[in-house]
């Protein structure tokens, strides 16, 4: 018999190892003129003076309070704590095969959801022109569909 048929449901190594690389991809990517800059899962990179804001000092000890900052920057680390349960989630399935999978999809749709907020409000609240990409929502959504897709059309 086919071992994917006979398996239980769940993450496969492959799954687990998609989701974690998406920790690897920026949510946002901003242009403005000649400056870049990367909204990562984990915090701010601007790779033309290779230097990084953590989201843990973003939310600190740069700003006074959470709740001044602007609704995209808010929903920034629900999106990051979707994005962990959701790797979790990929990583039980893969270890011990004890996952539901419309769960760690139904995350990376949701965290996809944050990162496009993200991109959104950024492009939005910037002064000047700003091109913001949301590669993140793509790789989120993107691995939502090829691995857990299935599970999520069931939902439906």
């Amino acid at each position: 018999m086919d071992d994917a048929v006979s398996r239980p449901p769940g993450s496969t190594a492959r799954a687990a190892i998609a989701v974690l690389l998406l920790g690897l991809l920026p949510w946002s990517v901003l242009w403005q003129g000649d400056d870049v800059a990367f909204v990562m899962v984990w915090g701010l990179f601007h790779p033309n003076d290779l230097h990084v804001h953590s989201l843990y000092v973003l939310l600190t000890e740069s700003w006074p309070s959470y709740w001044l900052l602007p609704h995209s920057l808010r929903v920034w680390p629900v999106g990051t704590l979707l994005y962990g349960a959701a790797l979790a989630s990929a990583g039980v399935g893969a270890v011990f095969r004890r996952e539901d999978p419309r769960v760690t999809g139904g995350l990376l749709v949701l965290a996809g959801i944050a990162a496009l907020w993200i991109s959104l409000g950024l492009a939005t609240r910037t002064v000047g022109d700003v091109i913001a990409i949301p590669v993140g929502t793509v790789g989120l959504w993107l691995v939502a569909w090829w691995w857990y897709g299935p599970a999520l059309r069931n939902l439906v």
